[in-house]
């Protein structure tokens, strides 16, 4: 998933390059665990949506990732007064249902 407002570009296993649309999904074979827009959280592999918080990640920068990754997933506008953890908190319940969405048709 590219979180970004831009397209990116990247090259696959077999040398091809991929575009992936902004706020897009795209499969792509290869290992990506240590492509810089990874580490940065701008792009997600196999549907992870939380970014690693790491130091040099300001506390604006974080809060703009993850308002951009819940309007995304929610389709509407984060609220005004949500701290980090709350949208992160709400973001991973929306993972953890979608990992799963076998469990939810059995009940």
């Amino acid at each position: 998933m590219n979180w970004t407002n831009a397209p990116i570009v990247v090259t696959d296993k077999h040398g091809e390059r991929h575009t992936i649309p902004s706020l897009a999904t795209a499969t792509v074979e290869g290992d990506f665990t240590h492509h810089p827009y990874v580490k940065t959280g701008d792009l997600s592999l196999d549907g992870q949506v939380v970014i690693p918080v790491t130091p040099a990640t300001s506390q604006q920068d974080e809060m703009q990732q993850l308002r951009t990754r819940f309007q995304s997933i929610f389709g509407r506008h984060a609220p005004p007064a949500a701290k980090a953890e709350t949208l992160r908190q709400r973001i991973e319940e929306w993972q953890e249902q979608n990992e799963n969405p076998q469990d939810d048709a059995e009940e």
